[in-house]
């Protein structure tokens, strides 16, 4: 199983193979920390391996850390950093899950674990900045500390009403095919399920309380209210065996909708847009009963 971390400030390797072998439970001979470009020397038995590799700006040294199918019980990522980080009390960089190069998390001595936005130089090689930090960072304290918007539509919700709708809508599509030329019908085969996931995708997060971070930005949720304006309007050539599950779907979807939001005549976000929401639609005019863009 491969690791990947960065360093911040200065490593003593000594310590590092010591916590190694706490984390992964083996014993100190079989842990072996080395630098990457070193080959001579190497412990090719070893069952956890660490090579260092330094970089530069705001992180240290890259760690590439391997651990054999010998080692068992082997932690995630996320636990071996927040466990190295409590022995070597210096703060620890780790690649997020979410398919986006920059978003990583930084695990802080005596402190949470918190997003960061990491970003490589175009210009000089091997050089790294945090560019953002959603909670301070003792050994970073440059570091903005502000929200990372672009990690949130990357964390998938469970969208099963939807998902039950677009199964609804593939088997018609596969007994009765859209017509050659009918472009019209063609673009609303393919937007309407995914207009109708956004508009679950929007009352889970609610639910769920905002993940990933408790926080949702109000143009978001202007788009997601846009998604619901659009499933508003059911072209009159759509055949009532897909207009009726759409339009029973969408009752499922808004009752969970309501049961998170209140009557607030579109105030809150009106106020945080700097612009009047839409008079027409009932959603425009009601809150979610967390607003999530304070």
């Amino acid at each position: 199983m491969m690791y990947n971390l960065f360093t911040v400030g200065a490593v003593d390797w000594s310590r590092l193979k010591k916590a190694l072998s706490g984390q992964f439970a083996v014993p100190v001979e079989a842990v072996e920390v080395a630098d990457a470009n070193e080959f001579d020397s190497r412990n090719w038995e070893a069952w956890v391996s660490c090579e260092y590799e330094a970089v530069h700006g705001d992180v240290t040294y890259s760690l590439n850390i391997y651990a054999t199918d010998d080692v068992e019980g082997r932690p995630t990522e996320r636990a071996l950093s927040i466990g190295l980080v409590g022995e070597l009390q210096q703060s620890l960089l780790f690649p997020a899950d979410e398919d986006l190069p920059s978003a990583y998390w930084v695990a802080i001595p005596g402190g949470p674990v918190t997003r960061a936005r990491l970003v490589s130089s175009d210009e000089e090689e091997s050089t790294y900045r945090v560019d953002v930090v959603e909670h301070a960072v003792p050994q970073l304290p440059h570091v903005s500390v502000a929200h990372i918007p672009e990690v949130i539509r990357l964390v998938r919700m469970a969208t099963p009403i939807a998902d039950e709708f677009k199964s609804v809508l593939a088997d018609f599509a596969e007994r009765s095919p859209v017509p050659d030329g009918d472009q019209a019908m063609e673009d609303w085969n393919w937007y309407a399920p995914r207009r109708l996931a956004a508009w679950e995708s929007l009352t889970v997060r609610m639910a769920s309380h905002w993940p990933p971070s408790r926080w949702y930005p109000a143009d978001y949720y202007r788009q997601d209210l846009e998604m619901r304006d659009h499933l508003e309007r059911v072209p009159s050539t759509v055949p009532a065996s897909v207009a009726s599950p759409l339009r029973k779907a969408l009752v499922r979807i808004d009752d969970a909708f309501r049961k998170c939001t209140e009557e607030d005549g579109g105030e809150a976000l009106s106020a945080a847009l700097g612009s009047p929401v839409p008079s027409q639609g009932w959603w425009w005019h009601r809150c979610p009963l967390q607003i999530p863009w304070g």
